[in-house]
């Protein structure tokens, strides 16, 4: 879930929360300032594991969370699956690093079209 924390108009602050039957939890909180661009999710086949890339300030933060054993893992796991789709989402043709063009144009494609 993303959302203004509550007094942080301005600053626009932002969490990770995840949701399960056990409650709620906090995967990562950014307490400063944050302009938010392009947010991609990849689940693993069961559903167990999240990659996440946030674009933040033009920046790539990348994610990975195991929801089974409740803990941070790796998010290099993701990266190549999140590049993926987003080539094939945004039919990305000639982009050397896709994470780069997401999080400085990839907000400015909606809804998704062949990029050069």
């Amino acid at each position: 879930m993303l959302r203004n924390l509550p007094g942080s108009d301005a600053e626009y602050r932002f969490k990770v929360e995840v949701s399960s039957a056990d409650g709620k939890r906090i995967i990562y909180e950014n307490t400063l300032g944050s302009r938010l661009r392009l947010i991609e999710a990849n689940w693993s086949k069961n559903g167990t594991q999240l990659g996440l890339l946030v674009c933040n300030w033009g920046r790539p933060l990348l994610l990975g969370y195991d929801l089974a054993e409740r803990r941070s893992i790796s998010p290099e796991a993701f990266r190549g699956l999140i590049e993926g789709q987003l080539t094939r989402k945004y039919k990305l043709t000639g982009i050397g690093d896709v994470f780069y063009w997401a999080c400085t144009k990839g907000d400015l494609v909606y809804p998704p079209k062949s990029v050069q």
